[in-house]
C-alpha cells in the first residue's frame, strides 16, 4: 500500500510541472514585491518563513490539483451526483469493511486540511483564532466541492466537514506546538529589520 501511494503522489507531483513552471516565476515576482513592501515597513521576512510559505503554496497546489480535475473540466455541464446530507456518505464508505478505503476516504478527507490548519497560524497572527482557521479551511472546502460539480465528480458535504475538521486538527497541533514550544509562536512571523 506505501508503494501504490508513493508511485501516486509522483505522478501527481509529475502532473504538476507544467503548473509550477508557469506559477513560479508569478509567486517570486509577487513575494519580492511583498518583501519590498515589508521593508518599507521597516520589517523583515527570514529564510524559515519563505520556506514555509512556499510548503504552503505547493501543498495548497497539490491539493487543488487532485481534488480538481482541470482537464474534464466543463462550464456546460453539471454532475447529478450531489450528495447534501450529512453522514450518507461516511456511513457508506464505513460499510464497506475495507480498512485501506477506508483509510484512503476517511483519513485522506479530514487530513487533507490539517497542513494548512497547521501552517495559517505559523504565518499569520490573524489566524491564531481557531474559527477563522476553520472558516478559511471550510471556504476552501466548499470552493473544490463546487468546482468538483463541473468535473464529473462526486459533490459531498461530508467531505466538507471532514476538511473542516482537519483544518481543526491542524490549529489544535499548532496550538499544542505553542505551548510546548513558546519560540513556535513568533518563529515564522516577519521581524523588525536590523539596523546597519
Amino acid at each position: 500500500m506505501l508503494r501504490d501511494f508513493s508511485l501516486y503522489l509522483g505522478f501527481s507531483l509529475w502532473r504538476l510541472l507544467p503548473t509550477l513552471a508557469l506559477l513560479t516565476p508569478v509567486y517570486a515576482a509577487g513575494r519580492i514585491v511583498f518583501a519590498a513592501c515589508l521593508r518599507r515597513r521597516g520589517m523583515a521576512t527570514s529564510v524559515a518563513r519563505e520556506a514555509l510559505l512556499v510548503l504552503l503554496a505547493a501543498y495548497s497546489l497539490l491539493v487543488l490539483s487532485k481534488t480538481i480535475d482541470l482537464y474534464a473540466l466543463r462550464l456546460d455541464t453539471l454532475t447529478n451526483d450531489i450528495s447534501l446530507v450529512p453522514f450518507r456518505q461516511i456511513r457508506t464508505i464505513l460499510g464497506t469493511n475495507r480498512l485501506s478505503y477506508i483509510l484512503l476516504n476517511l483519513a485522506g478527507n479530514t487530513l487533507l486540511f490539517a497542513p494548512q490548519g497547521l501552517m495559517l497560524p505559523l504565518l499569520w497572527k490573524g489566524f491564531r483564532s481557531p474559527w477563522r482557521v476553520i472558516l478559511v479551511c471550510l471556504l476552501g472546502s466548499i470552493f473544490i466541492e463546487t468546482m468538483q460539480l463541473f468535473c464529473m465528480r462526486t459533490t459531498d458535504i461530508d467531505d466538507v466537514m471532514m476538511n473542516a475538521l482537519g483544518g481543526a486538527i491542524g490549529y489544535a497541533l499548532w496550538a499544542i506546538g505553542r505551548r510546548v514550544l513558546p519560540a513556535l509562536s513568533s518563529f515564522f512571523l516577519p521581524r523588525p529589520r536590523k539596523q546597519r
